[in-house]
C-alpha cells in the first residue's frame, strides 16, 4: 500500500515538472531537467518522513530463549547437629547396670588417716573395697602403689587378689607399711586395677611420724600406734531414712571431735555420686545433720551412703528404704 503511493506521488510530480515554464532562478532553486527529480525526491521524503512520525517503529522483541536466570547466593548449608537427650540422675541406673568392672570404697579397717606412729614402725594397713560392678574379681586384679610424698611407705607394689570377689561381695585388701625414720606427715596413694591395667578405684593413707610416739614393745606403750587425738577427724556418722515414694530424705548425723571442715559427697544404689565435694563447718567438736532427697518412685529397695572425703577418707555406714506404691 504504502509503494503505491510513493509511484502516484512520483508521477504527479513529473506532470507539474514538464507544465511550469522557464522563468528566473532564485537563490538556492535547481532549475534545468533535474529539477523536476529533485522535486520529486524531497517530495517523496517529506512523505516518508511524515509516514515515520504518524507510525513511529516499534521494537522487535528478543527471541525467547530457555536460559534460566542466574542463581541467587543462597547461604551455605550447615551440616546437621544430632539432639542428644539429657539424662538425670534417676535414668544412670539403667546404663550403669552392665558396667564390668566397679568398685567403691567401703572404710579403712586398720590404721585410720593421720594415725600417729613412733619413726621406723611397721603397721598392716587394711581397706575395705566393694564389688559394685557385674564381673568377678580373681588373683588377676591387683592393688598398685601410684605415688605420694610417701611412696609405698615400704610396702610391696603391686599387690594381687588373694582370692575372688563376687559382684556385691567386699574384700580387706592388706599392705605392710613401714613409718619413715623422720618426722612428718605422709601419704601413700593405692589404685584397684583390673587385668588390663585399667584402674577401678583410687584411695589412700596418711600417717604421722612423731619421734616421742613409744616404739613397738616399749614399756610405756604395749604398740607403736597411738590415736591422733589433736588432729581433726570425723568419728561418727549415723544415718536414717524417711519418707514415701517419690519423696525419700535421707539424714546424716557428722560427729567430729574438734573444729574444721569436713567435706563429704553421697553415694547411691544406682551408681549416681556427687561430682561436687560439700562442706560442713564445725566450730569446735559436735554433732550436725545434713540432709539428701531422693525422688526415686520405682518399686525396689534403695539405699544411700555418705563417704566423708575429707578428712577422713572414709564410707559411713548406710541407709535403706524401699519404695512400694
Amino acid at each position: 500500500m504504502k509503494t503505491k503511493t510513493i509511484i502516484t506521488l512520483l508521477a504527479f510530480a513529473l506532470l507539474l515538472a514538464a507544465c511550469n515554464l522557464p522563468g528566473a532562478e532564485t537563490e538556492g532553486q535547481v532549475s534545468g531537467p533535474d529539477a523536476a527529480f529533485t522535486m520529486a525526491a524531497q517530495t517523496v521524503e517529506a512523505q516518508l518522513t511524515q509516514q515515520a512520525l504518524l507510525n513511529p517503529p516499534t521494537a522487535t522483541p528478543e527471541p525467547a530463549t530457555n536460559t534460566p536466570p542466574p542463581p541467587t547466593a543462597t547461604q551455605a548449608s550447615l551440616p546437621t547437629v544430632p539432639v542428644v537427650p539429657t539424662t538425670g540422675a534417676s535414668s544412670s541406673s539403667s546404663a550403669s547396670a552392665g558396667v564390668c568392672d566397679r568398685a567403691q570404697f567401703v572404710t579403712d579397717v586398720t590404721v585410720q588417716d593421720d594415725t600417729v606412729l613412733a619413726p621406723g614402725a611397721s603397721v598392716t594397713k587394711t581397706w575395705r573395697i566393694q564389688n559394685t560392678g557385674t564381673c568377678t574379681w580373681g588373683t588377676s586384679y591387683s592393688v598398685v602403689n601410684v605415688g605420694g610424698n610417701g611412696g609405698s611407705l615400704g610396702a610391696t607394689s603391686p599387690v594381687p587378689l588373694s582370692g575372688s570377689v563376687a559382684p556385691g561381695q567386699s574384700v580387706d585388701i592388706s599392705i605392710q607399711i613401714t613409718a619413715p625414720t623422720t618426722n612428718g606427715s605422709y601419704t601413700s596413694n593405692w589404685e584397684l586395677r583390673n587385668p588390663s591395667g585399667t584402674r577401678l578405684l583410687g584411695f589412700f593413707t596418711r600417717i604421722v611420724v612423731n619421734a616421742g610416739t613409744p616404739a613397738a614393745g616399749s614399756s610405756s606403750s604395749s604398740s607403736s600406734v597411738s590415736s591422733s587425738a589433736g588432729l581433726f577427724a570425723v568419728t561418727s556418722v549415723s544415718l536414717s531414712s524417711s519418707g514415701t515414694c517419690g519423696n525419700f530424705t535421707v539424714t546424716a548425723n557428722i560427729t567430729t571431735n574438734r573444729e574444721g571442715t569436713v567435706r563429704y559427697v553421697w553415694v547411691r544404689s544406682d551408681g549416681a555420686t556427687d561430682t561436687i565435694l560439700k562442706e560442713l563447718v564445725f566450730a569446735s567438736a559436735g554433732t550436725q545433720a545434713v540432709n539428701y532427697n531422693w525422688s526415686v518412685a520405682a518399686p525396689g529397695s534403695y539405699w544411700v551412703d555418705i563417704y566423708i572425703d575429707d578428712p577422713n577418707n572414709q564410707q559411713f555406714g548406710r541407709a535403706n528404704f524401699t519404695c512400694t506404691p
